[in-house]
């Protein structure tokens, strides 16, 4: 091969190799707002769900049963941990500054979008 040749090669296999090596910084951002995006999910879920018990048993009250002050405790702070997790999720997420979390419903989006894949709320 002329010197032409292997300089040509040797540049495309450059070029190549940082385009690689930016490929997979990019893959590893997706992935880690991914897993973020995914325990916020499961926080908002577990949120839901909390909701939901003190709602039945606030409502059992209501209807004369005897109410179960403990029971609506313990899932009150358990809905207080749930949210201060939720909080620090959004703000892991907000720190890499190329996603931001939905003001309305919590999803995960890029920081160019105007509204939310999820609820489609204007961020």
């Amino acid at each position: 091969m002329d010197k032409k040749t292997e300089d040509l090669i040797a540049g495309l296999i450059a070029k190549a190799s940082v385009a690689a090596e930016y490929t997979v910084k990019k893959t590893g951002e997706v992935v880690n707002a991914t897993k973020l995006s995914y325990k916020l999910l499961e926080t908002n879920n577990a949120i839901a769900a909390c909701e939901n018990a003190i709602g039945k048993l606030v409502y059992a009250a209501h209807k004369g049963m005897p109410a179960d002050e403990e029971a609506i405790a313990v899932n009150l702070a358990r809905l207080d941990a749930l949210h201060a997790a939720a909080e620090t999720l959004r703000e892991k997420t907000a720190a890499g500054k190329k996603y931001k979390a939905c003001p309305t419903c919590g999803r995960i989006c890029p920081q160019t979008d105007r509204f939310c894949a999820g609820c489609g709320a204007e961020m």
